[in-house]
């Protein structure tokens, strides 16, 4: 897994959502938009930060935050796949791109010995 992989499927992640959030407006579900909108926000900016930031920079606390930003995305997802306001197919494609982004994350901590909540992602 390289990190251009990884920004590919961080950014069909984020554009897919961005879909989602606009059919949420449209259904009248403003607050889980904004929801999912601040938690697309902080992916996007985190995962900038890991990715374009040296390895002094981009401490423990950035990588932190965008596993637990990548949990919270997905939590929100199966919520509306359990409200049916997702398509499977939809679903599935969100799932394969946070996987793909947390398959990142785990493989630069195995080069690395970073945190111990590395253990977790």
């Amino acid at each position: 897994m390289n990190k251009k992989r990884a920004g590919e499927a961080a950014a069909d992640l984020l554009d897919c959502s961005s879909v989602i959030v606009k059919r949420l407006q449209l259904r009248n579900l403003s607050r889980l938009a904004e929801e999912l909108t601040l938690v697309m926000r902080t992916v996007q900016l985190r995962f900038e930060d890991v990715t374009t930031a040296s390895y002094h920079n981009a401490n423990s606390r950035s990588w932190k935050v965008l596993v637990q930003s990548l949990y919270r995305m997905e939590a929100l997802f199966r919520d509306l796949d359990r409200r049916e306001l997702l398509k499977s197919d939809e679903f599935e494609f969100l799932h394969e791109c946070m996987e793909e982004v947390h398959k990142f994350v785990r493989r630069y901590f195995a080069k690395r010995d970073q945190p111990q909540w590395r253990h977790g992602a």
